[in-house]
């Protein structure tokens, strides 16, 4: 086999280069896709729930629904309320996250 010549080496290493970065984008794109995906779902998810919660949602207007989600979280209290919402769900994951384990040593006994 012959060897290659410099100039061919350093284009066999710019492919290279440009399939790598082609192979970057590609990952990039992919997880962009999955983030955009959870966020819908996310909104989707929050938006339901709001609706479930509020008597005749779906003929209010978008504006309509803010102003009455402002009027309701604007309360002095509405930063503590979160606070303790967020300490609360924490309480509840490691809750569930520690209880399989209690129940498989049980099982084991």
């Amino acid at each position: 086999m012959a060897k290659r010549t410099l100039e061919e080496q350093i284009q066999a290493a710019r492919d290279k280069i440009k399939n790598e970065q082609n192979h970057l984008n590609d990952l990039l794109k992919e997880h962009k896709d999955k983030e955009r995906k959870i966020r819908t779902k996310r909104l989707i998810d929050r938006g339901a729930i709001l609706e479930s919660l509020i008597d005749g949602a779906a003929e209010l207007t978008n504006d309509q629904i803010a102003e009455l989600i402002k009027t309701a979280l604007g309360s002095s209290n509405n930063e503590k309320i979160v606070a303790e919402t967020k300490s609360t769900k924490v309480e509840q994951v490691s809750e569930t996250v520690s209880a399989p384990s209690a129940e498989i040593k049980n099982e084991g006994s």
